[in-house]
């Protein structure tokens, strides 16, 4: 024991020294780690950040549905009037005629 305690007066900066550069050392690693986790950390929140942007989006079409499904039949209708209207008209194709053109009508009221 006493040897112990001789050599520990002897050499008790040495000791001191080496034991604080270990404690340094170690804080140092814990930073690194700290700086990973937090790296990933922000990684992490970034993405579910657009994965809750990209649900939102998806929610807003849902609930915007039957406005699309409208504005795509008025799309089509228009279409088959402009169609209609470059044609030479029979009976049938006025009575179609006139059924698409109500049909517009009823679609732009909504």
């Amino acid at each position: 024991m006493k040897k112990v305690i001789n050599f520990i007066k002897k050499y008790k900066i040495g000791i001191l020294s080496i034991s604080l550069f270990i404690l340094f050392a170690r804080s140092c690693s814990k930073g690194v780690e700290i700086k990973k986790i937090t790296k990933k950390n922000t990684e992490f929140i970034s993405e579910i950040d657009s994965l809750t942007n990209v649900v939102n989006n998806l929610e807003h079409k849902i609930d915007s549905f039957p406005e699309i499904m409208r504005k795509e039949k008025i799309n089509i209708h228009i279409d088959y009037d402009n169609y209609i209207s470059k044609q030479d008209r029979g009976k049938q194709l006025m009575d179609l005629h006139m059924v698409v053109k109500e049909n517009i009508k009823e679609l732009q009221i909504k």
